[in-house]
Parts: structure tokens; sequence; C-alpha cells
């Protein structure tokens, strides 16, 4: 099913311009951060958040995608 979504995003993605190449597995370290984004594109980073009650997860969400920011 995931690799179903991946594939829809990933194309959906490359038709609007932000990048065709994607990598998986990503890992990013900025000091005492760490983070695995489901996607990275050449222009874009992608972690989707599947959940049935998003805060309890929102803060940190919020820190994740600061960390691909920076």
């Amino acid at each position: 099913m995931f690799n179903n979504i991946y594939k829809g995003v990933i194309q959906q993605w490359e038709a609007n311009g932000l990048g065709n190449v994607a990598n998986f597995n990503q890992e990013y370290n900025i000091d005492n951060l760490t983070s695995h984004p489901d996607i990275v594109t050449e222009n874009a980073v992608i972690d989707i958040k599947t959940t049935a009650d998003f805060s309890k997860m929102a803060r940190d969400s919020l820190l994740q995608v600061l960390s691909y920011f920076a």
C-alpha cells in the first residue's frame, strides 16, 4: 500500500517540476536532532504522517520539519 502512495507522490512531484531524483531512507543529523524523512527529491523533502490524532504528535513533527529546513 505505502509503495503505491510513494509512487503516486513521486509522479505528481516530477510532473510539477520538483525534482526527478527520489531517494529513500535518508538520514539528517543536525546537532542533537536526527530525522528520517520518507522521500527526498532534488528540491523537496516528504515525510508522510499517518495518525488518527495529529495533536499527539504535532510538536515532534514540527521539530522534524524544522530540521529539514536547517
